[in-house]
């Protein structure tokens, strides 16, 4: 029998979270905040059904997974009471927690492990299609094939995440956020591959954060050694997708 791309996009998120880089960056995301952690691998997931269902290669959807998943990473390098927290910041703190794009980009750049593509998409995922938004970018950002496909899914995850509603006024408010903001904040195309994707219910109707995420039960990273910086050291985490939890082995 064929997989389905749900089943696809979870054996991905297994093979991208089994890199030993990857799992490390995460292991810090987690370690610093859950919430950061659990909507990444959220934002993954939809990001890799959206390009199994746009017709992208092994190649294609490996980076496009590893953007997704290190999306948010430069929050690492913001403090940590600025990443966490939901409340209202100070003008000089959502300053730097909206600079987490570039702050990513150059960790990932320092680091020399991912690829352009993957590295690009993480530093454009804040900026619009129309090219709007944060100052720190002039240009076309859809010269990324990534980006407009997690750009769309970030804002999704957070918006589904809203406990305050039903589902169904969140889902009728996501619908007016991507019509209205088609051209604009989001490229047309892909708000019409999310929207034919959702309406076909390949994707959960809430966050996938409260959800339990398809078949994947639990799995150990590969050992980090001296990329978790302790020579000849075995360090590895467990995350059980189903329960949402993490623990160190």
């Amino acid at each position: 029998m064929e997989k389905s791309y749900i089943q696809q996009a979870d054996e991905l998120l297994l093979s991208a979270m089994k890199n030993p880089y990857v799992s490390n960056q995460m292991r810090q995301l987690a370690g610093m905040d859950e919430y950061t952690f659990w909507h990444s691998v959220s934002v993954a997931r939809m990001s890799i059904v959206m390009g199994l269902t746009y017709g992208f290669g092994p190649l294609e959807l490996q980076q496009l997974c590893d953007a997704a998943l290190l999306h948010d990473i430069g929050k690492l390098e913001i403090p940590e009471e600025c990443a966490r927290t939901k409340s209202s910041l100070t003008v000089l703190e959502q300053e730097s927690k909206k600079r987490h794009p570039v702050l990513g980009a150059k960790r990932l750049l320092a680091d020399g492990v991912m690829p352009q593509d993957v590295v690009e998409a993480v530093f454009l995922h804040h900026v619009n299609y129309d090219g709007s938004g944060p100052q720190y970018y002039e240009g076309d950002p859809m010269i990324n094939p990534y980006v407009g496909i997690i750009r769309i899914c970030d804002v999704y995850d957070h918006l589904a995440d809203d406990h305050a509603y039903r589902e169904d006024v969140i889902n009728h408010k996501i619908l007016n956020v991507l019509t209205a903001s088609r051209g604009k904040e989001f490229d047309p195309d892909m708000v019409s591959l999310f929207l034919f994707i959702k309406e076909r219910g390949k994707l959960d109707n809430r966050s996938i954060q409260r959800r339990a995420l398809g078949q994947m039960e639990n799995f150990s990273t590969h050992p980090l050694g001296t990329i978790a910086g302790i020579p000849g050291g075995k360090i590895t985490f467990s995350v059980d997708l189903q329960k949402r939890t993490i623990s160190s082995i």
